[in-house]
């Protein structure tokens, strides 16, 4: 650590650095009893049956039939997936479980009804850009988040991204 300090990022400077980071705490997950049944304990704790939609219109009859929408959109792995794989409460268990393990996970809405879930080694940042886009994020002066730089396919965690063009920008 330089001697006149650094920010609370500096053990992870470079894009590698943080990647590397995420795929050994995935590591640990997956290999090492311990930790893996210790989220899968917090996760369970958490979510339990799930979260409940409880709508409050002033309409008994609005707040009944949004409510029973929700349920039913809820349960629908097609309805709720844009892969059509998870129920919400799967993605809600999924999304908890990635948060603690990589830091990061996205549910982005889609415009059909449906939501996609990014992993967190998606949002990077290109070799090529002089923006303030720290591992995917783009930063104002004060830091604050404008946009996630997510790269259009599933690319290698340790496979460099060199374009600008290679990225979907979704607004913060």
């Amino acid at each position: 650590v330089p001697s006149m300090g650094s920010s609370a990022d500096y053990h992870y400077q470079t894009d590698s650095d943080f990647l590397r980071i995420i795929e050994y705490a995935r590591d640990i997950d997956r290999n090492d009893s311990i930790p893996g049944q210790m989220l899968s304990r917090a996760v369970a704790n958490i979510i339990q049956d799930g979260f409940e939609l409880n709508p409050s219109t002033g309409d008994k009859g609005a707040d009944t039939e949004i409510a029973r929408r929700w349920r039913e959109w809820c349960n629908d792995a097609d309805a709720c997936d844009i892969t059509g794989e998870m129920t919400w409460n799967e993605i809600l268990c999924h999304a908890l479980r990635a948060v603690f393990v990589d830091g990061d996970f996205f549910v982005l809405p889609t415009e059909n009804g449906t939501v996609q879930c990014i992993e967190a080694h998606r949002v990077r940042t290109p070799l090529n850009t002089r923006l303030n886009v720290i591992h995917g994020v783009m930063l104002d002066e004060v830091r604050k988040r404008l946009q996630y730089w997510i790269t259009k396919d599933d690319i290698a965690p340790y496979q460099s991204l060199s374009l600008v063009s290679e990225v979907i920008k979704i607004t913060a």
